[in-house]
């Protein structure tokens, strides 16, 4: 393994802070063939240094769809075997304890690739690169070489993307990915060995090489917040709106400090512009983003694929069902309260009963008049009436102010 020389490490460069709210600058580091071996100890140390790691290789595999995650991992590991990795995106995030809470440095790399062995590309997949930016020219004229399987000769001890991903294993940092396995099946067959054939194996690989644990933001999107769509821009987008308000009001949030670089890296800096708002191309036929975030007709598209819009929406869409869930709650309460009062009411009707009418046997005692037994009966019935008359009143107040309090509500 290539090493910086003891006690020699490359100075980080000035952070810059943004708080992921409103416009931000972020600065990503292009590494090619002709600049790898310059950013190269920069890059040891940023995932040496790291608090976790997040990883995107850009692979897609939206007709892998199985029915068992074993069928699904052999759909995968097919197209590892066929296709390759073109680039490959690593952030690097380090908590800054001296900072406020939640605060952390992030540098990111984007390492351009380059298969040397043969390899299948879909029109479509070409399409949606270019589409996106990709530069296909700059590919084959600088990116790193690279092959598939298992290491060839002393190659783990040159300056190499295979080098590299074994200083991610050896950092033993958390790994974030979206989407994981498809990312995982890529990074272990082109950078790592041949993919093994029994997915217990694979797993029981991956425990080992990240025992810090593998987190997938797909995953935490659709069964730990619950949002609407998990594919990573709605996601980014969603969580970054809600960073924001807890921002705005004093809260507990998220800050994120990136690098300010010297001028003799400014060549290799290509900075992206990620603000909380953003114009769409299409503003008609609504908005709508299918097949996990990807439209197959791109800027063609007449519909909007607008995703701030289509978070508008749906937090409409969810407002409207927050409320309809509180009247429902409303009519429940009211219908509990309704039986509570008959059951209260019979309750102490049944009570009154017994007291009126099969009350404790009277003592004997000596003879009396009938007129005054007659009067004494008449008086123990007035007072029975008055104590019933009594106790339906407190009811009836009881049930008007339980009803008022439910219409306040």
């Amino acid at each position: 393994m290539a090493a910086m020389p003891q006690g020699e490490h490359p100075a980080l460069p000035q952070p810059s802070r943004a708080a992921m709210a409103g416009p931000a600058r972020v600065p990503v580091v292009d590494v090619q063939s002709d600049n790898l071996a310059e950013l190269w100890p920069s890059m040891v140390l940023a995932l040496r240094s790291a608090t976790f790691v997040a990883v995107d290789t850009g692979s897609h595999a939206r007709s892998l769809a199985a029915r068992c995650i074993e069928e699904r991992y052999k759909a995968v590991c097919s197209a590892a075997r066929t296709r390759s990795v073109l680039s490959l995106g690593v952030a690097c995030f380090k908590q800054l304890p001296e900072k406020v809470r939640n605060t952390y440095l992030c540098q990111i790399y984007n390492l351009t690739l380059l298969c040397t062995e043969d390899y299948v590309v879909e029109p479509q997949s070409v399409q949606f690169l270019v589409q996106h930016g990709f530069d296909f020219n700059k590919q084959y004229s600088q990116g790193i070489p690279y092959h598939k399987g298992n290491d060839k000769g002393n190659e783990s001890q040159s300056l190499s993307i295979r080098t590299l991903f074994l200083e991610l294993i050896r950092a033993k940092k958390p790994l974030i990915l979206h989407n994981g396995l498809i990312d995982l099946v890529f990074l272990y067959q082109c950078f790592y060995a041949h993919l093994p054939d029994s997915l217990g194996t694979f797993t029981a690989d991956l425990s080992e090489m990240f025992p810090a644990g593998i987190y997938d933001t797909k995953y935490a999107s659709e069964f730990e917040t619950r949002f609407v769509a998990s594919y990573l821009e709605y996601a980014y987008k969603k969580c970054k709106r809600e960073n924001c308000k807890l921002k705005d009001s004093s809260g507990q949030h998220l800050t994120v400090e990136f690098c300010n670089y010297p001028a003799n890296m400014a060549r290799y800096i290509d900075y992206r512009y990620c603000s909380l708002e953003e114009e769409s191309h299409g503003t008609e036929g609504g908005n709508k983003v299918p097949a996990y975030g990807w439209c197959p007709k791109g800027v063609k598209c007449p519909q909007s694929h607008n995703i701030d819009l289509i978070i508008d929406e749906d937090d409409k869409l969810w407002e409207k069902r927050k409320k309809r869930k509180h009247r429902w709650k409303h009519r429940k309460n009211m219908k509990e309260a309704e039986k509570e009062f008959q059951r209260e009411s019979s309750g102490e009707k049944m009570e009154q009963a017994q007291n009126g009418e099969e009350g404790p046997p009277r003592k004997q005692g000596c003879y009396e008049p009938a007129a005054a037994t007659e009067l004494k009966v008449n008086q123990h019935k007035n007072k029975t009436c008055f104590l019933y008359i009594f106790i339906n009143i407190r009811n009836i107040r009881k049930v008007v102010s339980q009803r008022f309090f439910f219409w306040q509500c």
